[in-house]
C-alpha cells in the first residue's frame, strides 16, 4: 500500500516538473522572439545610421574636391591673368569679375550640399546627439565606490544615527545644461523626431514643437502622428528649405527658388517668413533688370501677383511686350496694365502699338477687345503727323485697319486733330505729359528727346525692329537708358554725324 503511494507521488512529480518544463520552455520561446525583435530593430537602427554617416562622409569627400578643384582653377586663372601682365587698374577687373563668379558658383554649392544634408537628416533620423558639450553630466567618470568609502566611512552606530555634514564639492555637482542650446542642438541635429511630413512620395521625419511654434497649419494638426502635404504646392525640396530656414539662414536663393518658397509659406500660414519672402521681392523689383525674370519665375510656379507686379511692369513695357509672357497675358489684366500711368514710352505710338503686338497674336479670339483697349490711349498725346496719316495706313497687322476703319476711332482722332492743330509743338506730340514716364535709348532708331525739334513718327516695322533689338540685347542698362528730358542727350547730331 505504501509503495502504490510513493509511486502514485512519484508520478504526480514527474507530470508535474514536465508541466514545468514545458511551461518555461514557452516562456523562453517567447522572451527569445522578443529578444530577436529587439535585435532586428537595434541592427536596423545600426544601419541607418551607418548609411547616413556613409553619405555624410562621400558629401564631405565631394566638397573637399570640388574645393580643391576650384582653387586649381583659380590658381590657373591668376596665372593666365599675369602672363598677360595686366598691371593697371582698369586691366584687373577681369580678375575681381573671375574671382566674384568663382566665390558665387562656391556659395551656390555649399547651399545645395546643406540643404541635401538636412534632407538626409530628415529621413534618416539619429536617436541620440554625438557630440553634446551641454548636456554631458560628468566631465570625468566618478569612482562610486571610492566616493562611498569617503562619505560614508565605517562608524559605529551611535554616530551614523546623527547625519554627518558632508561638506560641499563643486566637482562632483553636475555641470549645468543650457536647455535652449540642447533643444537647437538636437533639432539641428535631428534627434529623436516627433512627427512625420510626406510630400513627393518622401516620408520626412522632424519635431513637432518646432512645426507647431512657427506655422498656424502645423499648429492646426498638432494632434496628427504624420501629416500629408500636396506636392503640387510644396515638394521635399521646399519643405526641406522651410525647415532649414527654422534653424539657420538661408542665402543665394534663385528667383524661383525664392518663388516657391513664398507659395509654400503662404500655404502652411508661416507669417514671418511668408513677410521676409515678399520685402525681398520688392527689393528685388527696385533693379529694373530683375523686374521681367521675378515675373517670368513667379508665372512659372503659378505665383500670381500681377495687381502688385503692374506698377513695376509699365517701367518696361518694351521689353515686355516682346515677351511670350505678354502675349499670354488675359484681358483684364491687360486692360489693367495699360490703364494705368507713368508708362514708360518714348512716344505714346508705342503703347498702341504694344496693344496691336497683343492683339495680333491671337486676333481671332481678341478681336472683340480691340476697340475697349483703344479707349485707354491717349491720342492726344499722339504726334500730328501720325494722326493725319492713321486712316490711310497700309502697314501694320490686320487689327491696324480695323481699328482705324472703326467710327469711335475715327471720330476720336478727328476731335484731336482739332485740339492739336494750332499747338505749335503739335509735330512733336505731347511730350511733356505728366501721364507718362517718357524715356530715350540710344539704342533705339527713332527715340528722340524732349529738346529735340526733329518731326515725330513711327511706323510699325520700327516699333518692331526695336522689340527684335530688345529681346536680342537685353532689357536697356542704365548707361543706355535715360529720361527724355535729360539735357546731356544729343539725338539726332550724333545719328546725323555717324
Amino acid at each position: 500500500m505504501d509503495e502504490e503511494m510513493d509511486n502514485e507521488r512519484e508520478d504526480e512529480l514527474i507530470s508535474s516538473l514536465a508541466r514545468l518544463k514545458k511551461k518555461e520552455k514557452e516562456i523562453s520561446t517567447e522572451e527569445y522572439l522578443k529578444m530577436k525583435k529587439e535585435r532586428w530593430e537595434m541592427d536596423m537602427q545600426v544601419q541607418n545610421e551607418k548609411r547616413l554617416e556613409l553619405e555624410l562622409n562621400e558629401m564631405k569627400a565631394r566638397e573637399h574636391k570640388e574645393e580643391k578643384d576650384a582653387q586649381v582653377i583659380v590658381e590657373h586663372i591668376n596665372q593666365m591673368l599675369l602672363k598677360e601682365r595686366i598691371g593697371s587698374l582698369d586691366n584687373r577687373y577681369p580678375l575681381t569679375k573671375w574671382m566674384q563668379k568663382l566665390k558665387d558658383d562656391m556659395n551656390v554649392l555649399k547651399e545645395e550640399r546643406r540643404e541635401k544634408l538636412l534632407g538626409l537628416k530628415l529621413m534618416c533620423p539619429a536617436t541620440e546627439m554625438k557630440s553634446r558639450p551641454e548636456t554631458e553630466f560628468f566631465d570625468k567618470p566618478v569612482d562610486l565606490r571610492a566616493l562611498i568609502a569617503l562619505k560614508f566611512p565605517q562608524q559605529p552606530l551611535e554616530d551614523v544615527l546623527l547625519p554627518p555634514e558632508l561638506p560641499w564639492d563643486p566637482q562632483l555637482m553636475t555641470t549645468r545644461t543650457h536647455i535652449a542650446q540642447a533643444l537647437f542642438q538636437m533639432f539641428r541635429e535631428n534627434v529623436r523626431p516627433t512627427v512625420g511630413v510626406v510630400t513627393d512620395s518622401k516620408q520626412l521625419y522632424c519635431h513637432n514643437i518646432l512645426l507647431t511654434l512657427i506655422s498656424e497649419y502645423f499648429h492646426q494638426h498638432s494632434s496628427c502622428p504624420l501629416i500629408y502635404l500636396p506636392p503640387c504646392i510644396i515638394s521635399s525640396e521646399d519643405f526641406v528649405r522651410v525647415y532649414r530656414w527654422m534653424l539657420e539662414p538661408l542665402t543665394n536663393l534663385n528667383f524661383r527658388q525664392l518663388m516657391e518658397l513664398t507659395r509654400a509659406a503662404h500655404y502652411l500660414k508661416i507669417k514671418e517668413l511668408h513677410s521676409q519672402c515678399w520685402q525681398l521681392i520688392f527689393d528685388s523689383l527696385k533693379s529694373i533688370d530683375k523686374i521681367l525674370a521675378i515675373y517670368t519665375a513667379a508665372k512659372k510656379v503659378c505665383v500670381f501677383f500681377e495687381k502688385q507686379l503692374s506698377p513695376f511692369l509699365i517701367r518696361i513695357l518694351l521689353p515686355f511686350a516682346g515677351s511670350k509672357e505678354f502675349a499670354n497675358l488675359e484681358f483684364d489684366k491687360i486692360y489693367g496694365l495699360f490703364k494705368m500711368d507713368m508708362i514708360a514710352v518714348n512716344t505714346e505710338i508705342e503703347v498702341l502699338y504694344s496693344l496691336f503686338l497683343w492683339l495680333d497674336f491671337d486676333w481671332q479670339s481678341r478681336k472683340c477687345h480691340a476697340l475697349d483697349l483703344v479707349k485707354l490711349i491717349h491720342f492726344d498725346m499722339m504726334p500730328y503727323l501720325f494722326l493725319i496719316t492713321f486712316d490711310r495706313r497700309t502697314d501694320g497687322p490686320p487689327v491696324f485697319k480695323f481699328v482705324s476703319n472703326s467710327l469711335p476711332v475715327q471720330k476720336l482722332i478727328r476731335e484731336n486733330i482739332d485740339k492739336l492743330k494750332n499747338n505749335p509743338n503739335r509735330y512733336k506730340g505731347s511730350i511733356n505729359n505728366r501721364r507718362r514716364y517718357w524715356i530715350y535709348d540710344s539704342g533705339c532708331k527713332y527715340h528722340h528727346s524732349q529738346a529735340c525739334n526733329r518731326l515725330r513718327f513711327v511706323s510699325y516695322d520700327e516699333f518692331i525692329d526695336y522689340i527684335e533689338f530688345l529681346q536680342t540685347s537685353g532689357h536697356p542698362c542704365g548707361q543706355r537708358i535715360k529720361l527724355s528730358s535729360d539735357p546731356e542727350i544729343v539725338c539726332c547730331k550724333l545719328r546725323k554725324s555717324a
